[in-house]
């Protein structure tokens, strides 16, 4: 997964402009979500630091607690953090996106999106059921931290197999 200490930089700028008068709550939600202590400043939490220091995969689920946090209090704000992750995700391209709901998802780029959900469309019917459950499986590991590239593509394969069985089965009806 790639990283950027730009992309870190930038988030705690934001959280200076916007969001410091969260900090408390923001800290504790975190220590005890992600089980990590936020390191403190002069006078309050210092979440930026925290951004530019902690493992990725520590700032990755802390844009979403945060986002929650947010949300609780006022939904504005809560979009507003959402879009500046979003666009500074895309602006550094960084290989993520996020959801309607602060969820961190692996992204590769726009046509690899496209081609994702039109296949688990296209896969509607109840008798391919089996066959999108593998196939988000595969996502669902090429979105963990660390990805699980092995499994992703043993769950790949496994729907592609299901789905060649299941074709082959109606033939013979």
């Amino acid at each position: 997964f790639k990283d950027s200490i730009r992309f870190r930089k930038r988030l705690g700028g934001y959280y200076w402009e916007n969001l410091n008068d969260y900090s408390g709550s923001i800290a504790k939600e975190i220590k005890k979500e992600i089980g990590i202590d936020v390191p403190y400043g002069f006078s309050s939490y210092d979440i930026p630091e925290l951004f530019e220091k902690a493992e990725l995969r520590d700032i990755l689920d802390s844009i979403t607690l945060i986002y929650k946090l947010l949300s609780r209090i006022s939904t504005y704000i809560a979009n507003n953090w959402l879009a500046f992750v979003q666009r500074s995700m895309q602006e550094e391209n960084l290989g993520y996106r996020l959801d309607k709901k602060g969820g961190v998802h692996f992204h590769v780029d726009q046509e690899f999106e496209v081609n994702r959900t039109v296949t688990i469309k296209l896969l509607g019917d109840s008798k391919y059921a089996a066959v999108v459950e593998t196939f988000e499986d595969s996502y669902k590991k090429l979105d963990s931290v660390p990805p699980d590239t092995k499994g992703a593509i043993r769950s790949i394969f496994e729907s592609v197999e299901i789905l060649t069985n299941t074709r082959e089965y109606n033939n013979l009806k």
